[in-house]
């Protein structure tokens, strides 16, 4: 059992730095077009989720290549690729879950229609409500990283990314977000990432832009 899910969805690229310390032995699970943005990030798909439609073909061939598990859907279902993804990274029974994903209303809503993979509904405890693992930790944005706050279990601006300010945050999340006064900004990547990026991960230039 895993100590840490990171589960990638498709989107604007995240600056390099916002996930600099990641686990490097986390299970990672990526929804179709989720794991060109974990590739051009550094990171190894363990298990693939979706209808594979909006993924490139070079993505989906170094998966294969690299032993990446696929779990195919069809293009008609009930759920989206997302959601899969979170039911398949609850299955892991990690104790922390990382979710890394554009920051727009419609993917961060004030409620949803079906709770497919809850977090902390009403603010409980997920040991107090039977459910295993321990829930989200981080959401990971193209404009900020969110945490969760250890008392209410409210969602918080951990920190923001350069050129974005927390109104901006706010106006594309759909719930109340709880922010310090003073936010820092997410660091810039370093010399080194930015060499490691361009020079080993992605040198063709598959994923970054």
């Amino acid at each position: 059992m895993p100590d840490t899910v990171i589960v990638f969805a498709g989107g604007d690229p995240i600056p390099p730095s916002a996930v600099a310390d990641l686990p490097e032995d986390a299970y990672v699970v990526a929804a179709d077009s989720g794991l060109d943005r974990a590739r051009e990030l550094g990171f190894e798909v363990d298990l693939l989720v979706g209808d594979l439609d909006s993924i490139s073909s070079d993505g989906r061939q170094q998966a294969e290549a690299h032993g990446t598990r696929i779990e195919r859907h069809p293009v008609y279902k009930d759920a989206t690729d997302m959601e899969l993804a979170l039911k398949a990274a609850r299955r892991q029974g990690a104790r922390r879950v990382i979710v890394i994903m554009r920051h727009e209303k419609r993917k961060l809503p004030m409620a949803v229609a079906h709770l497919t993979s809850p977090g902390f509904p009403g603010g409980k405890s997920r040991e107090a409500l039977g459910l295993r693992g321990g829930g989200p930790s981080r959401v990971i944005t193209d404009k900020a990283i969110l945490g969760f706050d250890p008392a209410t279990r409210g969602p918080v601006v951990l920190s923001v990314h350069p050129g974005v300010s927390v109104d901006e945050v706010r106006e594309h999340t759909g719930f109340q977000l709880a922010a310090p006064a003073t936010v820092p900004e997410t660091p810039l990547p370093t010399a080194e990432e930015l060499r490691l990026l361009r020079e080993e991960i992605d040198p063709r230039r598959v994923y970054l832009r």
